[in-house]
């Protein structure tokens, strides 16, 4: 059973971002998506002129310990909106403890 949210989408083709799978935020322009990244600190350049096979095509690292999961184009401009990696600054070794503390911890922990 199809849900409501997904009626009239068909799928197409798919990419692992090169090993990248927290992409949180897409624009496409010009035969590219451009694909921020919640903890691989920094965005994806996908070639999506063909949309069977979408194929990455470069990776834009952000500034240390930050992280660029906004992006924005108008034009033939690209903006991105790089923010504190809070994993880093807060000192997580494992992922996984990132995901298992809570919002007040997270933002808390030194």
């Amino acid at each position: 059973m199809t849900p409501d949210s997904a009626r009239n989408i068909d799928f197409v083709g798919n990419t692992d971002l090169n090993g990248r799978g927290d992409g949180v935020q897409v624009m496409v322009h010009k035969g590219h998506a451009f694909v921020g990244h919640m903890f691989s600190d920094g965005f994806t350049i996908v070639d999506v002129r063909d949309p069977k096979q979408p194929r990455p095509v470069n990776f834009i690292p952000a500034p240390p310990n930050s992280r660029a999961f906004h992006l924005q184009t108008h034009g033939d401009l690209l903006l991105t909106v790089n923010s504190p990696n809070i994993w880093v600054l807060q000192g997580y070794s494992d992922p996984n403890d990132y995901f298992k503390a809570s919002i007040t911890e997270t933002f808390t922990k030194r």
